[in-house]
Formats: structure tokens, sequence, C-alpha cells
């Protein structure tokens, strides 16, 4: 969560895992909005997925945009899990997304895409499998790259057609349509994803200082199983890149959250106790769970 210069409260919640994995039988709600009379009982249960506006007080601001003409706490939508929100140099706020790894830029009452669409509406590597929508789902073996079994339905990105769906800043990375996720990962067992060439955003910050030469007003974003952290330099209206992100801090970490000394030298970061990150080697990417620096906060300083 964060403060917006407006004084609100900006807060993300993840789509809570559902149609995936374990919950594969669980309705995801990140395309769901509240009507009128869920918002008049309190009833919060469409919140997921979703990047919520509030007042100091927890009360809905007056100036939230309306979304199928109901006023909530819900300011975008069609989220999949925005571990990291940040007001960038322009005063706009930008959310980096674990899972379906995107950095954006919010817009009142935007639709985001997830489930029906993972970063751009390319029609490349992604589909939605619907299985909660399978009557015999409890009977159902969920995977996430197999061919999508009867009473499971499939939809292509180019088939979700919202006027408000606002597409992502950046992906990392998206892949094309024939790139073999099963053979991607044959050396990861268990850890199957940690072969997928997402990175697994963790935490956005916005660097302030104009100590480190060409760091001003660049977004900073950690990632878990990449094992680095992003620098992000945005275009003069902030709707853009102004640059390929560069990677910085390659190690055998995850990398959870980031924070900056006032000196502007002095970088700060927190790392995951446990948990699989892309091993630094040559070749296909393996999986390792020995971390360099497990529990660990971690000191940067730029020395002119």
């Amino acid at each position: 969560m964060t403060f917006g210069p407006d004084g609100k409260l900006y807060s993300t919640i993840g789509d809570q895992g559902k149609n995936q994995l374990a919950l594969a039988c669980l309705n995801n709600q990140a395309q769901h909005l509240p009507t009128a009379d869920q918002v008049a009982a309190k009833n919060w249960t469409t919140y997921e997925g979703k990047v919520l506006r509030l007042n100091p007080d927890g009360s809905i601001p007056e100036d939230n945009p309306e979304i199928n003409g109901v006023k909530s706490h819900v300011y975008t939508y069609g989220h999949r899990n925005a571990q990291g929100i940040a007001v960038g140099p322009t005063g706009d706020i930008y959310v980096a997304e674990h899972g379906d790894d995107e950095l954006n830029r919010l817009v009142a009452g935007g639709n985001y895409g997830w489930p029906y669409v993972s970063g751009y509406i390319d029609d490349k590597a992604y589909q939605y499998y619907n299985w909660s929508a399978a009557e015999n789902c409890s009977e159902l073996t969920f995977n996430d790259v197999a061919p999508a079994p009867a009473g499971v339905t499939v939809m292509n990105e180019s088939q979700f057609n919202a006027t408000n769906f606002v597409p992502p800043i950046q992906t990392f990375y998206t892949v094309d349509k024939d790139f073999n996720f099963t053979e991607a990962a044959t050396s990861c067992g268990e850890m199957t994803s940690t072969c997928y060439p997402t990175v697994a955003p963790s935490s956005l910050r916005l660097y302030t200082s104009d100590v480190i030469p060409g760091w001003e007003n660049n977004l900073m974003m950690t990632t878990l199983k990449a094992g680095r952290i992003f620098q992000i330099a945005l275009n003069e209206n902030g709707t853009a890149l102004a640059r390929e992100p560069v990677e910085l801090f390659r190690s055998e970490n995850r990398y959870r959250d980031i924070a900056f000394d006032p000196d502007g030298r002095t970088i700060y970061v927190i790392t995951d106790m446990m948990g699989p990150v892309q091993a630094m080697k040559e070749g296909p990417i393996i999986p390792t769970t020995t971390l360099w620096s497990p529990g660990s906060l971690l000191v940067f300083r730029y020395e002119r």
C-alpha cells in the first residue's frame, strides 16, 4: 500500500491464487465487480484482484471511479497479484505484478485483463483455462502447460474486448507462442515455474535522489526467482519506458523489498528466508534453494 499525492490510500489485493493449483476449482474474482447491494452491506468479497483507493478513515472517496454504475473502493481491477506499488515521478501510481510479471500504470476505472489476459493482448503463450467452470473440476488434475482436459473452457486473449483495458508498460517477459514450457522446466523438477522466463516481481520503489548518476526518478523493482533488481526509467510523462530496464545486483537471493537511505547512496534490500531462485550459470535455467544470504538485510553503497 502507499499514499498518493492526493492523500488517498492505494492498496493492492491479489486474486488469492484462485483457478490454479490447489485452488483450481474456485472462481477467480479479478474481473468481478461489487454490486451496489454488496457495497451497502459492506460485503467486500469481490475486492480480490483489485487496487483499492480509500480515504484514510477507510471510507470510499467521493471521486472514486464509477464502474458498471457502482462506486466502491475499487480503483482498478483485473490484477493478478500486485506485490509492489509506488508513486512515480509524475505523481501517477504504478504497480509491479507478480505472476503475470507486469509493470502497470494505474488509470482510474481501468481493467488490466487478468485472468483473461496476461501481459499484452497478443495471443502468444497465454490462454485462459477456466478450471473452476468445469462441472467435474474436483476430478481433474491441474496442469498449467498441457492441453486443457474436457470440461475446462479455453479463451484466447484476443477474445477479450473490454473498452477500458489498459496494457502494461512492460512485461518481464512475454514469450512467443511456440515457447516450450515443458522443455524449459525439465531441469526444475517440482520447482517448475522457476525455469520459466518470468522474474516474480516483489516490490517497487521510486529513487528520487540525484546522487547516483542516471538513477534520479527511476523505479526500482525487486524480484524473487530472478535474483536481480530492475532499474526502470520512465519517459517524461510517465506513460512508457525511456529505455530497456537495467538488471542490477545479480545473485542467488530472493529479493523481497528495497529502501533508500536519505543520503542517496545507500540502498537496503531484504531477502527471503527460503525458496527457489535461478542459479547463476550458463546454459538452461536451473533452480537452487541454497540462497547466498537467506533472511538478511543487505546494504549496497554507491562510491564515486
